[in-house]
């Protein structure tokens, strides 16, 4: 998210230089990072409990973000592959494989007899 705020802090000196008069913290605010910090967490083996330790979020908001997280990366994975590109495709996979692990993915919540 660092690397995004610099490039954005960029523009905004590249826009002023091109005379379109940009206010920086109103072109900051529009980069909000949102539930990365609570992905990385999860990416890195943090418990569902730590997640929601973290943020003042309902469970369901959390999974639901998570899901629909993995299924941008099952469309990025089909993009890379259309455009041949095997290194992108790779990195994509690597990302559903850190996301989709316990009960973020169980099938269903309620126990199964």
């Amino acid at each position: 998210f660092a690397a995004l705020q610099k490039t954005a802090k960029h523009l905004v000196e590249v826009f002023n230089d091109a005379r379109i008069e940009t206010e920086e913290a109103a072109y900051l605010a529009r980069f909000d990072g949102g539930l990365m910090g609570l992905v990385g967490a999860w990416c890195e083996g943090k418990s569902f409990s730590e997640l929601c330790e973290m943020v003042d979020l309902f469970e369901g908001t959390i999974i639901r973000g998570i899901r629909r997280l993995s299924e941008l990366l099952d469309e990025l994975k089909s993009a890379a592959k259309a455009i041949g590109n095997e290194e992108l495709f790779q990195k994509f996979e690597e990302g559903c494989q850190l996301i989709r692990r316990d009960i973020v993915f169980a099938s269903s919540l309620y126990v199964e007899i």
